[in-house]
């Protein structure tokens, strides 16, 4: 169990560095006319000889360069920065990410292993001791009750679990019992275990929370970026308008939908599983559009002659198509966060969202549902 511990943070890390990016700014060493004090990062990641190893500061979502070393023959390194402001940092050596707290003048030890990171610690201050334990801690339990040590993974399946499950409900209480109980501010970064489209009411909680007590730390001003981006989607928030031109060119929006109950789509016409959904969605059209049902359909294609053919072979006959023809670099799709198709998202007459990604073989029993609340009767 301890030897998968830290192959999580291969995974977990990849929640907030998926779109990586490397940016050469440093820290300037005075503010204010006052000398910042030098912060040393040791370590020793055994099997990793005279290799590349990397220092990056959390910056939500990206994080950012700090500096670059490299190990001697026995793994070992070190890293002197100058920071004015506390931080979470990232060890990165090839494909391990190891997390620790930073403050200005710290000194902090961090041990690693190249072949399954199994050793991962970090002693120097309170902060790096908790992250590790914890983490440790998460990783064991989702091993016992789950069967994966894998924290990003485990993300992706208890969506497909009942949220009544009592090893579901048993995790996520030890993770609320952390953040409940530890007076630091690690604990905030811990939110981005939590599943924001199930636990709406809990985010919200831990939000205000956060805010009151820790809003003036500058791990807080990150957080909040993430706290903001995950609620965007969540059920009860306002769902973001849009407006983007339909196969002949026109702009339409989708707050011109405002009043129906309304599935959005994000699809394309090369997705095939998009494609065998489609007559699902066909149906309850005509089951519910004169209830006021309407769907709006936001395609991810780049050539619009296939994107029309297959709106025509599917037979999509509601009126609300669209698409910027920008494939996933749409910002339409980047506002909804949009990483795979086919998405569904419901939304209420009012305009907030209902239900957001909803797994295809729900969606009936979510369309119901929603239709028996708002639909006209």
């Amino acid at each position: 169990m301890k030897a998968r511990r830290v192959l999580t943070l291969l995974y977990l890390t990849a929640i907030y560095v998926l779109t990586l990016s490397y940016s050469c700014q440093s820290k300037k060493e005075e503010t204010a006319g006052k000398e910042i004090p030098e912060t040393v990062v040791t370590g020793q990641i055994m099997g990793l000889d005279k290799a590349l190893v990397i220092l990056q500061e959390f910056e939500y979502p990206r994080s950012r360069l700090l500096d670059t070393v490299r190990t001697d023959e026995t793994g070992h390194f070190t890293f002197r920065i100058h920071i004015d402001s506390p931080i979470i940092a990232f060890v990165r050596a090839s494909r391990g990410f190891l997390p620790i707290y930073l403050e200005p003048g710290d000194s902090v030890t961090v041990y690693g292993r190249f072949d399954n990171w199994s050793y991962y610690k970090a002693v120097g201050n309170r902060g790096s001791e908790l992250l590790y334990r914890q983490i440790g801690l998460l990783s064991a339990t989702a091993e016992e009750y789950f069967g994966t040590s894998n924290l990003f993974g485990l993300s992706l399946l208890l969506k497909r679990k009942p949220i009544e499950d009592p090893n579901v409900q048993a995790y996520y209480k030890q993770l609320f019992q952390f953040m409940d109980t530890t007076n630091h501010p690690v604990a905030m970064w811990f939110l981005f275990f939590v599943d924001t489209d199930r636990f709406t009411d809990s985010v919200r909680k831990y939000a205000q929370k956060f805010k009151t007590k820790y809003g003036d730390h500058p791990l807080y001003r990150e957080v909040r970026k993430m706290i903001t981006d995950k609620l965007r989607t969540a059920p009860g928030s306002e769902a973001p308008d849009f407006a983007a031109p339909n196969p002949n060119g026109k702009i339409i929006r989708l707050s011109e939908l405002r009043g129906n109950v309304v599935l959005l789509q994000f699809w394309a016409s090369w997705c095939r599983p998009c494609r065998m959904n489609n007559p699902k969605l066909v149906a309850l059209y005509d089951q519910y559009h004169d209830k006021g049902f309407e769907i709006f359909s936001f395609s991810l294609d780049t050539d619009r002659g296939k994107w029309v053919q297959a709106i025509k072979a599917d037979n999509l006959k509601w009126q609300y198509h669209a698409s910027d023809l920008k494939g996933w670099k749409s910002p339409i799709a980047q506002l909804y966060k949009i990483n795979h198709t086919p998405t569904y998202i419901l939304i209420s007459p009012t305009g907030h969202i209902i239900a957001y990604d909803i797994h295809p073989n729900l969606l009936e029993q979510e369309v119901a549902k929603a239709m028996q609340e708002y639909g006209q009767k």
